[in-house]
């Protein structure tokens, strides 16, 4: 598919603002592309992913977004961008690049629109050691480095870009939520170095999966040395599609759907049962409550099948809401129903209470959810007027009517 298919938003976590590509549904995967920037065959895998039940996240780094991938359009991006911008650690080990906190609020961001039991990630190349410093995020819990290039020089050839504090944390998570890392590259790649991959084991032990290719089992005559395991080199048979088979799995299995464990060899999942595997994500993920970092929680009572809101957008809704006490409905105080006259507002500006503004951010045109929004993400310690005490915690039925 083309870019032209996937949805675009600014996404915002200070200082940076990126804009990123949606598509798909069921629980998502951030997909981090490689050198030069998003170029087509990453978005073929990222289709791939889509096609297997899931709910794909590209933000654009650097590049061009869809400009196709050349030795020279590599080379004026790593010279002329990459090298000098202040979000990417490239040249030291030890610890992460900026920009990783960006990622890791793109991951909360995902899995409290997308639900499921956590978010998938994939690095590539200078972007490939980005999905295991995001393990410092609760809600990643699928990291996957595909040919991890970081850092591009130094004498320490086992250097890996993420702090100590970092890899004490993803090792603790593997262990203590039962996880693991799966990294791919070239044996003979010369940016991933032999050490780099032994220092992964030395780290997480078992915990650290790897897929080692030989070059014979790469995509041939593409006039570069293999490097990309996923994307430019990637085969339509063998050990190097095999390889993208096994990701696509990884990916299946930890996210909560069906069929990661039996995806082996060249097999490909008929995309009905892969659909069919996906409106069951889809309903079981409708059941359960999404609980932000604000403390708001959200359940959709029903996933609407239109147009998403998003930051920037004007959305109209009907709504009612209610105090929440002792775990239930309490005194109503307010009611668009009521009034017989829908509530429009801009998305993300402030306008609405704390709650609102994230709680509605993700539904789609035609849904209705249930949000519960404690007092520090609605009126507080002030309350408002006669029907909402000091403190009170709130509850709202919301039906997305519109977006402009």
């Amino acid at each position: 598919m083309p870019l032209s298919d996937y949805s675009l938003s600014d996404f915002t976590a200070a200082p940076f603002t990126r804009p990123v590509y949606r598509r798909g549904t069921g629980p998502a995967v951030i997909v981090i592309h490689e050198v030069p920037g998003l170029h087509p065959l990453v978005v073929d895998f990222a289709d791939r992913l889509v096609e297997q039940g899931m709910t794909v996240f590209m933000p654009s780094l650097f590049g061009t977004p869809g400009k196709a991938a050349t030795k020279l359009y590599a080379l004026q991006t790593i010279i002329g961008n990459i090298c000098i911008r202040r979000e990417f650690n490239v040249w030291s080990g030890g610890k992460s690049s900026p920009i990783v906190d960006w990622l890791r609020a793109l991951a909360r961001h995902s899995h409290a629109v997308c639900g499921g039991p956590g978010v998938g990630a994939v690095g590539m190349c200078f972007t490939g050691g980005f999905a295991l410093a995001m393990m410092t995020e609760p809600s990643v819990i699928a990291p996957v480095l595909s040919q991890p290039s970081l850092p591009i020089r130094g004498g320490d050839k086992g250097a890996i870009d993420v702090s100590a504090a970092e890899i004490s944390c993803a090792r603790a998570r593997f262990e203590n939520e039962d996880l693991s890392l799966l990294g791919l590259r070239y044996r003979s790649d010369k940016f991933v170095p032999d050490a780099r991959f032994a220092r992964y084991k030395a780290e997480f032990g078992d915990r650290f999966e790897e897929i080692e290719l030989e070059d014979a089992d790469a995509r041939p005559e593409t006039g570069i040395a293999p490097h990309s395991v996923l994307t430019i080199h990637l085969p339509e048979n063998g050990p190097g599609k095999d390889a993208e088979v096994r990701t696509i799995g990884f990916f299946r299995k930890r996210l909560g759907l069906s069929g990661g464990d039996n995806l082996k060899g060249s097999e490909v999942i008929d995309p009905a049962r892969a659909a069919a595997a996906a409106v069951i994500a889809v309903a079981s993920i409708a059941a359960a409550p999404v609980v932000l970092p604000s403390g708001t929680s959200f359940t959709d009572v029903k996933v609407g099948k239109g147009a998403e809101a998003m930051a920037g957008q004007t959305v109209s809704v009907h709504y009612t809401g209610w105090l929440y006490e002792g775990g239930k409905r309490g005194k109503k105080f307010d009611s668009s129903l009521d009034r017989g006259e829908p509530f429009a507002f801009p998305l993300g500006d402030g306008r609405v209470i704390q709650g609102w503004d994230e709680g509605v951010a993700g539904m789609k045109v035609g849904g209705k959810r249930t949000l519960i929004i404690p007092a520090s993400a609605g009126y507080g310690e002030r309350g408002a007027g006669d029907d909402i005490p000091p403190n009170a915690t709130l509850i709202f039925d919301v039906e997305l009517l519109g977006v402009q």
